[in-house]
């Protein structure tokens, strides 16, 4: 299971791509520390914007994209971000200020909006002449297009890129493979389709809608195209849509006049809830759907956890919430307002105020996005920049899952200088497995690796990192699994007798296990080396060795009378035929004998 690495990396400045505009310092983030109960979070709280939050924060990057920035959409794993302005698509890696390449959309046509998978690899663009494009990330050529009824108004993609769902003003739902420009089905909602999301899985689609019923929807993949799982009319325009990575939960936020949340369990068209607020309602969903970050016209942004109705903490902006996103892990939200300002917040929200802000020179605009661990964040603005923070808190992470006699990697990120971080690793039984404190390099990466046990404990373990500048702390959980049963034939024993004299026969026993469910030919070799290394012509046997079963075969080789006295090598060796996937193709058994 590969670990997670990072090479060439940024340079902690801030990059304009002006010229003769110098680079400017990136500031360091200041935590101000302070505790509020849940049950004061849960109130909406009225602040004075810029009275508490930290507005030092720069960004890592700023790039001039020459008209209003409406989409930036930034890869799961964070190393690449999709931008599009006007007609112009620029995707970038985190660690560049150049654009890898650009791409403009013919007759200088409007693009509506993008998405990226998980990796990065692929990127699927909307635009306003009606068109759906597919990229791979290494070409600004498109892998495909595809010509709607009306213009291409809303996109989302898998994050293993499989999978492309778009909406259109022609009132249909399209999903699509990557591997072909043909939809695999498409479905008339009977309204413009204004918000389209797939689920990370692939399995499930959520359209919303907008226009005479201004319904949400639900799909399967298998959809044959007579009708969707469910519908749900809200009453009025379906702004924005989310759903779970499983597909299991749905959230909706509406409102051309009177905002609503709408909260679905995917078996059920009736809500689990639903919450009324603000017109135009913003909705984002954790990638296990247990949290939602919301807001809208009513200037607030709020934060719930999925099972309750009422937030867990909100807090009041200047002006309207214009977009918003949550990260995959629930753990760090960002908004944009029409107060030209991005706002940066913790799930905990501990310091009653956003961790930081940044204000452009005009209103941020609708797609702002996060990285799935919420390490950093990418802002476009109607001023013409796109802008790229990262995130100063420590942030940990690494596979899902291993076996034992694994090696672990953890890989850390901390962006304000070199840092010691103490890692702390507890197993299943909360029992303290591994306590390790290593300094960063310069760029504030780490990677921290331990070896697991052959007789690892199987279930879920934690790691805890802190790092030593500010007492920052990230949590991580990954699982132990036993590994999966493999059919094998091997040599699981040698016996070979102490010694024989010249002119005698010796007998060697190979024992064999099968643990296929049918019988398989093998054929048998043994093999004798004189002192010198010079071999005795060697003896073979075919044999069927039954299924699921341990046998042993005896092989008998004939010692010349004038042989060489001393320690002979001998050698059981199994063929089996089989790829190695599927067992061994050659198995050996090693061992001596005194020729006398």
């Amino acid at each position: 299971m590969a670990s997670k690495t990072q090479t060439g990396r940024m340079d902690r400045r801030f990059f304009d791509n002006e010229a003769g505009q110098s680079l400017g310092k990136l500031f360091s983030l200041v935590m101000i520390i302070g505790l509020v109960t849940m049950g004061i979070m849960a109130m909406l709280i009225p602040n004075e914007v810029g009275a508490d939050e930290n507005t030092d924060i720069q960004p890592i990057l700023k790039y001039d994209m020459g008209s209003d920035v409406r989409t930036s959409t930034i890869s799961a794993d964070s190393n690449y971000i999709a931008v599009c302005a006007g007609a112009k698509l620029n995707l970038f890696s985190k660690d560049d200020a150049t654009p890898l390449w650009t791409f403009t959309e013919t007759g200088g046509i409007d693009i509506s909006e993008s998405a990226i998978s998980g990796d990065g690899e692929y990127i699927v663009i909307g635009t306003n002449n009606d068109k759906l494009h597919l990229f791979n990330k290494d070409s600004s050529t498109p892998l495909w297009t595809y010509t709607a009824g009306d213009y291409m108004r809303t996109v989302s993609i898998t994050p293993d890129g499989k999978y492309i769902v778009a909406g259109s003003k022609d009132n249909k739902v399209y999903l699509f493979e990557r591997d072909s420009s043909t939809p695999l089905w498409s479905y008339n909602i009977g309204e413009a389709t204004r918000s389209v999301k797939i689920s990370g899985s692939g399995e499930y689609i959520a359209a919303g809608g907008g226009g005479s019923s201004n319904k949400i929807f639900l799909f399967d993949r298998a959809f044959t195209g007579s009708e969707p799982l469910w519908s749900y009319s809200t009453g009025d325009n379906v702004w924005t849509i989310d759903i779970s990575f499983d597909g299991e939960y749905i959230v909706a936020g509406n409102g051309q006049n009177e905002g609503k949340i709408f909260v679905f369990d995917k078996d059920s068209s009736t809500p689990l809830w639903t919450k009324t607020f603000g017109k135009q309602t913003r909705v984002s969903m954790s990638d296990d759907g247990s949290y939602i970050f919301a807001g809208g016209y009513d200037e607030n942004v709020y934060f719930f956890d999925r099972a309750n109705s009422n937030p867990l903490w909100s807090y009041t902006l200047n002006e309207a919430v214009e977009f918003l996103a949550l990260s995959g892990d629930g753990e760090y939200a960002v908004a944009g307002s029409l107060d030209h300002s991005a706002y940066f917040f913790d799930q905990e929200f501990t310091n009653s105020a956003p961790l930081w802000s940044y204000e452009t020179e005009d209103q941020v605009y609708r797609y702002l996005s996060i990285s799935s661990k919420g390490d950093y964040i990418a802002i476009p603005s109607k001023d013409g920049n796109f802008y790229l923070f990262q995130n100063d808190n420590l942030i940990i992470s690494s596979e899902n899952s291993y076996y034992p006699e694994e090696t672990v990697t953890v890989a850390g990120s901390y962006n304000n200088g070199t840092t010691n971080i103490t890692f702390q690793v507890d197993d299943p039984n909360d029992e303290t497995y591994i306590v390790k404190t290593l300094e960063t390099d310069e760029y504030g990466q780490i990677d921290f690796k331990f070896n697991l046990g052959e007789d690892t404990e199987f279930g879920e373990w934690t790691v805890y990192a802190t790092n030593s500048k500010d007492s920052g702390t990230d949590t991580i959980t990954f699982m132990v699994e036993e590994p999966p049963f493999v059919p094998h034939i091997i040599i699981t024993q040698l016996d070979v007798p102490d010694s024989v004299a010249r002119g005698d026969t010796v007998e060697v026993g190979i024992t064999i296990e099968n643990t296929f469910d049918a019988e398989k030919p093998i054929t048998l070799v043994l093999q004798l080396e004189d002192p010198n290394l010079v071999p005795i012509p060697p003896k073979t046997q075919e044999q069927t060795l039954a299924a699921s079963t341990i046998e042993t075969y005896t092989l008998s080789i004939l010692i010349p009378v004038d042989a060489k006295i001393g320690t002979y090598a001998v050698q059981g060796q199994m063929l089996t035929g089989l790829p190695k996937s599927a067992g061994y193709a050659l198995d050996f058994g090693n061992d001596n004998i005194e020729v006398t």
